[in-house]
């Protein structure tokens, strides 16, 4: 993947790890290493860090890296853990 990893919302990150928990299977979209918008009906089975990005494996031993996740069971994926706080000189003006 050439694109730079965007961390997703730590919130984000509970919920697929409530759905690994629960071992519910998910209608789980995402783009793939080639840039293809990919839809799969699988398992969230494992999720882990390496090389400073975030993964999924899925019960169908595919990895997915997690800010390329467009869609699980219908709902939008948005939001991450970056924060752009401006100019730190701003703050307390």
């Amino acid at each position: 993947m050439n694109k730079q990893y965007q961390p997703i919302a730590c919130g984000l990150y509970d919920q697929f790890e409530s759905l690994a928990v629960k071992r519910e299977i998910c209608k789980i979209e995402y783009y793939n290493a080639a840039g293809e918008l990919q839809q799969v009906d699988s398992r969230f089975v494992d999720l882990y860090s390496k090389d400073k990005e975030e993964f999924a494996k899925l019960e169908n031993d595919a990895v997915i890296r997690l800010d390329q996740i467009t869609r699980v069971n219908g709902t939008e994926i948005t939001g991450s853990c970056r924060i752009d706080v401006g100019d730190p000189r701003d703050f307390g003006s």
